[in-house]
């Protein structure tokens, strides 16, 4: 035997009996098991505290469209605010920084846009046709106002079913458009309106379970928790927002006028009209109007809507930039 292999054999050996085996003839020792590998990251909760309620109150029939209420309801029954802070972000700030370096360092882990709610629950909404949120084959042009919408809605009841600290997150501690931490300035040439000073932060001081609000910047060395809110000691009141109702989809807008019964024109048994003679009727027989011509409806042409569980993890990247 090579002295390669005596070493090779002495090796193993000596591996084993560190483990706290040793071999021989009647008791060979066994195959040493696999190592786990990491665990994948996934930013989406696939449970919920409280168990996965039978079920959502959002999903009832009578609602026409998410409410903040029903959105509220949920996230109570799935429990994932009870013990952790829930954690936004805007003005710079993107998606995997504030993941990476804020998120994931904070103990207990708060709670971002998407890890409030199980993606089975988005996936639920997502295929409720009444509330319009996804394309279909028909063009919708309302479907976008829609998802806006709930993307509204939705960051407004986290901040409504939060519990002690509330923390943002921006790119940098001073906006070159004006304010701080918290209470930074958008970009006024932006188009959309800046989700978080519109109805995450005025919904986050109206909450009597919300202790205080405080901001992480990024591009600060080291990054320290600034208080920029406690209620009856530091900042101003914002604008309580308001939550205009979106475009129904089709199938919810309200009826036309109903079309009179074919049957009720026609005469009752012992009317006065006087019976044909042997020419025929007596009146012309009145012509039958043409059935109206529907609208042509064009087949929407890519890109397609994307589903609200999609929206609302893109979402915090559109965000960042506003």
């Amino acid at each position: 035997m090579s002295l390669y292999s005596i070493s090779l054999v002495l090796g193993i050996l000596a591996n084993q009996a560190l483990a706290g085996c040793f071999p021989s003839r009647e008791k060979p020792c066994p195959a040493p098991a696999p190592q786990p590998g990491p665990a994948p990251a996934s930013p989406w909760l696939n449970n919920c505290p409280k168990g996965i309620p039978k079920t959502w109150t959002c999903l009832d029939p009578s609602i026409d469209f998410p409410t903040v209420d029903c959105i509220v309801a949920d996230l109570k029954a799935c429990g994932t605010l009870d013990n952790n802070r829930a954690l936004l972000y805007s003005y710079g700030a993107t998606t995997v920084e504030v993941r990476t370096k804020v998120r994931d360092k904070l103990e207990p882990r708060p709670i971002m846009f998407n890890d409030a709610l199980p993606l089975d629950w988005d996936r639920q909404i997502m295929s409720v046709e009444r509330f319009g949120l996804k394309q279909g084959k028909i063009a919708d042009p309302d479907v976008n106002k829609r998802n806006d919408a709930f993307v509204n809605r939705f960051s407004a009841a986290l901040t409504i079913a939060a519990k002690g600290e509330v923390i943002l997150v921006v790119g940098s501690r001073n906006s070159k458009f004006g304010g701080s931490g918290a209470y930074s300035m958008p970009d006024p040439k932006t188009a959309k309106e800046n989700v978080w000073r519109t109805y995450e932060f005025p919904l986050a001081q109206r909450n009597p379970d919300v202790t205080r609000v405080v901001s992480y910047a990024l591009d600060e060395k080291p990054m320290n928790a600034v208080v920029d809110w406690e209620p009856g000691k530091k900042g101003e009141l914002l604008p309580e927002p308001s939550f205009p109702d979106p475009p129904l989809h089709k199938m919810n807008a309200a009826p036309g006028p109903s079309k009179p019964d074919p049957g009720s024109s026609k005469p009752n048994p012992g009317s006065s009209r006087p019976a044909p003679g042997p020419l025929g009727p007596l009146d012309p027989e009145p012509s039958k109007p043409k059935p109206e011509e529907e609208p042509s409806r064009k087949p929407l042409r890519g890109p397609f809507r994307k589903p609200p569980a999609v929206r609302r993890q893109e979402f915090m990247i559109v965000r960042s930039n506003q």
